[in-house]
C-alpha cells in the first residue's frame, strides 16, 4: 500500500483509572514498524472520566 502513495500509521485509544498497565511495543516491533516508516499515536485518557 505504501508503494503506491498510502500513508500508514497506527493510533490506540487507551483509558486507565490508576495510570499502570497500558499499549507495549517490543524492540523487534519498534524496529520493523520504524523500518516502515509507519508513525505510532497514543491517545491517553488516565483517571476518573465517563468513557
Amino acid at each position: 500500500m505504501q508503494k503506491n502513495g498510502a500513508k500508514i500509521d497506527i493510533t490506540s485509544f487507551w483509558v486507565s483509572k490508576s495510570g499502570n498497565g497500558g499499549p507495549m511495543l517490543s524492540p523487534y516491533q519498534l524496529q520493523r514498524l520504524s523500518e516502515m516508516q509507519i508513525e505510532i499515536c497514543w491517545d491517553i485518557y488516565i483517571g476518573e472520566q465517563d468513557v
